[in-house]
């Protein structure tokens, strides 16, 4: 939930923590906490949680119920840094959720012009 709301010390106490599971969804939506920072745009939780010595702990392309990722949702709202900082940590963007939409196909139906400007659809 700290990643939700984007409470930054919160999250930072927990990253410190080799005990907890930095993939584990919530029960209702299966949504991780990378997947709840890029959907609700935290982009400082986002940037903590893509911290290369988190690579072995981060699952970049997680997906909640509906086959959908947190870069799919990021696109489709216009996050453009958020985007930018997965795809940089290597998420790919050609997945395709339930419906067969890609991130890109998502921001492009839309309307996120400058997400469609990375030349990603």
């Amino acid at each position: 939930m700290a990643a939700h709301y984007g409470h930054i010390g919160v999250v930072k106490l927990l990253l410190e923590r080799e005990d907890v599971d930095l993939d584990w969804p919530d029960k209702r939506w299966l949504q991780t906490p990378l997947f709840r920072a890029a959907k609700e745009g935290h982009q400082s939780v986002v940037e903590e949680l893509l911290r290369p010595e988190l690579e072995d702990r981060i699952s970049l392309d997680s997906r909640d119920k509906d086959d959908q990722t947190g870069l799919a949702i990021a696109a489709e709202r216009g996050y453009v840094q958020i985007i930018r900082l997965l795809l940089r940590a290597g998420a790919d963007a050609s997945l395709v959720d339930s419906k067969g939409r890609t991130a890109m196909s998502r921001a492009e139906k839309a309307g996120q012009t400058e997400v469609c400007q990375l030349r990603l659809c």
